[in-house]
């Protein structure tokens, strides 16, 4: 195993050590207030080949499904999805050739720490099918997914939103994995 960089107060830190940092915040956004939808522009470059994804905290003003799209893209979404609840009843789903992924569910619940939802996309910037996969928690569900986007466009964005209703509050924040 690799050894993790030390970092020492007031000490300045050498090239070769912030390379071994694994993973950098790329974009933290605040999500609005009665939004409909969030666009986190700028998340996605070149600089990274894989990035980790993460939203917190956000309030629904309708209970229901939390949906992403990667750039513009607005077809060939291919995936899978299961959903458990805390009563013990499940389902899968199965998406092919939709015009957006599933990632989660939404509560109207606001307690802190009730939406998370946490996802790796791979290769969005790249001219070639971008990959994901990742988990959802929420007030008693359990949400988990993989997808494929089945374009082969350089993405630089991607956008969440609601399958009703508007979104209140939370933050997205995207990191990049280094590659080295």
């Amino acid at each position: 195993m690799t050894t993790p960089p030390d970092f020492t107060a007031y000490t300045p830190l050498s090239a070769a050590t912030m390379n071994k940092v694994g993973l950098w915040l790329v974009k933290s956004q605040t999500v609005g207030s009665g939004v409909s939808s969030v666009t986190v522009t700028g998340a996605f470059s070149a600089d990274y080949d894989r990035f980790r994804i993460t939203i917190d905290n956000i309030v629904a003003s309708v209970a229901g499904d939390m949906q992403m799209r990667v750039g513009s893209a607005t077809a060939q979404y291919y995936g899978i999805y299961n959903y458990q609840i805390s009563t013990g009843s499940s389902n899968t789903f199965y998406q092919n050739a939709t015009g957006s992924a599933y990632i989660g569910g939404l509560s109207t619940s606001g307690s802190a720490g009730e939406q998370t939802i946490s996802f790796d996309i791979s290769q969005p910037n790249k001219a070639t099918r971008t990959a994901w996969t990742g988990q959802a928690f929420g007030n008693n569900y359990y949400f988990s997914f993989g997808y494929q986007l089945a374009d082969t466009t350089q993405h630089t964005s991607f956008t969440i939103f609601p399958g009703a209703g508007t979104l209140t509050g939370g933050t997205i924040c995207v990191y990049g994995y280094n590659n080295g």
